[in-house]
């Protein structure tokens, strides 16, 4: 099955990044049209929680009711986006701006079943890299026996870190099935991704660095405004640098998101075409 999936559809994963950026720029009225409330919703928050002081580098109930809380705003886009790539316009012909219903409140429960095994990965692996640095350094990166625990150490987080993202990945299309309202299991979403896995997260990772590198460009925008905004208003740069950096923040992660969920919506159409009898059970 791997093997004839994997042949049949034809999935080169630079082009196939390129064509995800290219289709949003292409569809960027609906993309404005659609992500406008959410994006204004997510900078708001995100401007609340400053206004509190939540830490985003620091676990804490705040920062867990504000990443639940942006979640939950993401939702209508998402989905509607995920129809507009799948069936076109049409997808999208008869959804709010905004909305939050069966559909989506389905969306953010299996996004949640979609962490469980994220959540998995992490412990072991965390704790498995944790137990040979602390052996590493119990004999002494001098010694030989601390230097294989220090190799070792990083050879299996390289493992467990490819390996979560090849599991999350390819059960990361269950998402595609729930936006478009079909039958959703896991099982199907692993059937569906067979032969594709290490493309997908390839593709992935570089949708993931792209994001990055255009968080770093809005992060030098809003730094070169937020100087001129201080200077205007003779204010501290560091008042106002934290609310341009947000925005800027707001703006990278919807455009990240949302080249995700082009992504994968690409791939349920690639296997419409080339194995619809395996899109027709799910």
């Amino acid at each position: 099955m791997e093997r004839n999936v994997g042949m049949a559809m034809k999935f080169p994963v630079w082009k196939t990044t390129l064509d995800a950026f290219d289709y949003m720029w292409r569809e960027r009225r609906a993309l404005v049209r659609f992500g406008k409330v959410p994006l204004l919703a997510v900078i708001l928050l995100s401007f609340a929680g400053h206004a509190i002081d939540v830490d985003p580098t620091k676990l804490s109930l705040n920062l867990g009711f504000l990443s639940l809380a942006q979640m939950i705003v993401y939702l209508p886009v998402t989905v509607t986006w995920y129809r507009i790539v799948v069936y076109g316009e049409e997808g999208a012909k008869n959804r709010p701006l905004f909305t939050l219903g069966r559909v989506e409140w389905r969306f953010l429960g299996w996004q949640v079943l979609c962490l469980i095994p994220f959540a998995g990965f992490m412990f072991i692996g965390i704790a498995i890299s944790v137990v040979l640095g602390m052996f590493a350094r119990d004999f002494g990166f001098d010694h030989a026996m601390g230097f294989v625990f220090a190799i070792a150490a990083v050879v299996w987080t390289v493992f467990w870190v490819l390996g979560m993202m090849l599991v999350v990945t390819r059960l990361s299309m269950v998402l595609v099935l729930v936006a478009l309202d079909r039958p959703v299991s896991f099982k199907t979403a692993w059937k569906m991704t067979d032969g594709l896995g290490w493309r997908l997260v390839g593709a992935t990772v570089v949708i993931a660095l792209t994001g990055a590198v255009i968080g770093l460009l809005f992060k030098l925008v809003s730094f070169i405004i937020g100087t001129a905004s201080a200077v205007a208003t003779e204010s501290s740069l560091r008042a106002v640098l934290p609310y341009f950096e947000m925005t800027g923040n707001g703006f990278s992660g919807l455009v990240t998101f949302i080249a995700l969920a082009t992504l994968f919506g690409f791939v349920y159409n690639m296997l419409r075409d080339a194995r619809p009898e395996l899109v027709a059970v799910a």
